[in-house]
């Protein structure tokens, strides 16, 4: 929004040739400090305050259209819905910037991404180039490829400013050694060799020291003095997370609540829409204790007051003054194409961001963070078989328990897998057995199930011991190849994604879900063009006295009627009653049909229906290089059948058919 006005690089430029007296990357951090508090400044001059000025011209708007109902003034009407267009588009630009929207819209991309099925094609020349020492080039070219309103660093700078105002940045640093002289001295040698190399000096004003409970304390006093830093405090922060959390989790996590806090109270004075609400809710209040709540679990009772901050400030209620809270919270978190808001539950999300570590722990087992809470926590095992500890391991142990309650187990020669008390049914619903235990058999694994010679299922013994459907879905699961292996049966590809973790835990706490019907209703519902606003007399609604307006809505859907009309005139109808109890000005109601085909029209207007997707260009078979042969295959699954497919086809560089398989 300011980039395009060149008063904006002018100011930038004029900060930062301004002469500082600190050195290093102190003036650095001084200068992008002072480049922000400019363009602040810079704006508030020249856009002015957006929100005041919105109010303004919607004043006029409310003016101008009590003219248009008496029958003059259309023009100035038209003129000032563009203006506030305008700034509309300004103001979403602006919250955009200031929101995690962009995070969290590409968060399960990421977080899902399956880089275990991709061929390993880097030499040992490439691996030692991409691991070697970062370069200034390199960072450089690293920020110019992020999206350009991406969450902002510590500076509270996004990619944009670097984009545009590129400078060097900074990276900080955790060292481990042993609480004596003689080591701290090796580190501070070693930090010299690197300054005379670099150019860059160690900053002892922001460099800090954690002693653990056993160093004596005269020995930390030595310690501080030789390297001349200070300690690090319990109750101070480093990268927003506590430096400790003890016996009082409760102490160590409030700054959160107060956070939040302090966010809603500079906006419970202003006059926000409910879609406005839903907005700042999700892209910024719910995003604050999100960094948290990745590495810890938090306290029930802290989530449920954040909550319960959140519902007062969604159901409008200022200070002491109590509003109803018509719909239950656990309600309005239920996903869209339930019913609900999709706000998230604090509680189950924090569990699915902390299932991500225990699964990391599973299947990464290259990365540092793997071989050092082996090391720690599970030296002789699994994170499956390991116990309690610190507070931060708990944490995870509580992700774990998502894991083993939704995780299935790939059956391979079933000899860690039990019969009894095992996910390894591949049902979403229920993925344990139900068939009552043999007598003796309690602890009995799937490998007796399988016959080790033909690597096929003992149909017999299957039948016999299972109930017929479980004894079918027993028979129909493919015995893999690969040992012991957990994979995610609610995402496509088998590995954890914190969104499909999370809906796991609402649906599986949640009473019986609504009738498919409904979920299909509401997604019919949310996926209105329109941004819910209004209601026609139509007649077909007089058959239908006495019906809830959910049931109007399915008939509309059910016979194709407008039901983007509908909606308006609604909205139009309703919002006419309350200004005549207010006693205010309201639209005659012979003019609210025309009113709401104008709105209609207005926001379809500005909300273009996306065009017909493209079609795919199919890609003509072509043949191996000579000497080679080529493998296509194919998988069809038939769910109402419960059965599926596979067709295996090798070719010749001539495209002769040598072998082909159909089973």
């Amino acid at each position: 929004m300011w980039l395009g006005d060149k008063g904006c690089g002018e100011t930038m430029e004029g900060v930062w040739q301004v002469r500082y007296e600190e050195e290093g990357n102190t003036r650095v951090i001084k200068k992008v400090e002072n480049c922000g508090k400019a363009q602040t400044k810079w704006s508030r001059d020249c856009f002015g305050n957006i929100t005041k000025e919105l109010k303004k011209k919607r004043r006029e708007l409310t003016r101008a259209e009590k003219m248009v109902l008496q029958g003059v003034g259309t023009g100035r009407l038209f003129e000032l819905k563009k203006e506030i267009n305008s700034l509309m588009d300004k103001e979403e630009r602006m919250w955009r910037q200031r929101s995690h929207t962009l995070y969290f819209k590409d968060e399960d991309q990421i977080v899902a991404a399956n880089l275990d099925s991709i061929l390993r094609v880097a030499t040992a020349e490439m691996n030692e180039s991409l691991t070697g020492t970062f370069h200034t080039w390199e960072v450089e070219l690293t920020l110019k490829q992020m999206a350009s309103l991406k969450v902002s660093g510590p500076d509270e700078m996004p990619p944009l400013f670097y984009q545009n105002f590129w400078e060097l940045v900074k990276d900080d640093r955790l060292l481990f050694c042993r609480a004596t002289t003689h080591d701290c001295q090796k580190v501070m040698e070693i930090f010299m060799s690197y300054e005379k190399v670099s150019g860059q000096k160690l900053n002892r004003d922001k460099t800090t020291l954690f002693f653990s409970k056993s160093t004596p304390r005269e020995m930390q006093r030595q310690i501080m003095g030789a390297l001349g830093v200070t300690e690090l405090k319990q109750y101070e922060e480093y990268l927003g997370l506590p430096a400790m959390v003890g016996r009082n989790k409760r102490a160590s996590f409030d700054q959160l609540k107060q956070r939040v806090w302090m966010k809603l109270q500079g906006w419970e004075g202003k006059l926000l829409s409910q879609a406005g609400r839903e907005v700042l809710i999700k892209s910024v209040i719910q995003a604050i204790p999100t960094f948290t709540m990745s590495c810890f679990k938090l306290p029930i009772t802290l989530c449920h007051e954040i909550e319960s901050l959140i519902r007062k400030f969604w159901w409008g209620q200022r200070g002491d003054r109590r509003k109803i809270h018509w719909v239950r919270w656990e309600d309005m978190c239920q996903h869209k194409d339930q019913g609900g808001m999709g706000f998230k539950g604090l509680t189950m999300f924090n569990e699915a961001m902390l299932a991500k570590l225990a699964w990391r722990l599973l299947h990464d087992d290259n990365s540092l963070f793997y071989r050092v809470f082996k090391a720690r926590f599970f030296p002789r095992g699994s994170i499956l078989e390991a116990k309690d500890s610190s507070s931060a391991w708990k944490s995870i142990l509580k992700g774990r328990e998502v894991i083993l309650k939704g995780a299935l187990w790939k059956v391979g020669d079933g000899k860690k897998i039990r019969i009894w008390g095992d996910n390894w049914l591949p049902s979403k619903s229920s993925a344990k057995i139900t068939t009552p235990v043999l007598f003796g058999q309690e602890n009995s694994n799937v490998e007796v199930l399988i016959n080790p010679v033909t690597r096929r299922w003992r149909i017999k013994v299957v039948d016999h011991v299972f109930n017929e459907q479980e004894a079918e879905t027993i028979k129909n699961i493919p015995l893999s190849s690969i040992n012991h292996v957990l994979v995610w049966p609610f995402t496509p590809l088998g590995n954890y994604s914190i969104k499909s973790g999370y809906r796991f835990q609402h649906e599986r706490s949640a009473q019986p879900q609504r009738a498919a019907q409904d979920s299909t209703f509401w997604k019919n519902l949310w996926g209105l063009e329109v941004m819910w606003n209004a209601d026609p007399q139509w007649r077909w609604l007089s058959e239908m006295k006495g019906s809830s307006i959910k049931d109007i809505f399915k008939r509309g859907f059910a016979k194709r009627k407008d039901v983007a009309l509908l909606a308006f005139t609604g909205w139009a109808v309703w919002n006419g009653q309350n200004q005549i109890f207010l006693k205010e000005a309201t639209c005659p109601l012979n003019q609210i049909h025309a009113l709401s085909k104008d709105r209609k029209y207005e926001f379809q207007l500005l909300h273009p229906v996306v065009g017909t997707p493209q079609h795919r260009n199919h890609t003509g078979w072509k043949p191996p290089d000579q000497g080679l042969y080529k493998v296509n295959y194919d998988v069809a699954i038939f769910p109402q059948q419960e059965k599926s497919g596979v067709g295996v086809v090798i070719r010749n560089e001539e495209g002769a058919v040598m072998a082909s398989m159909l089973q």
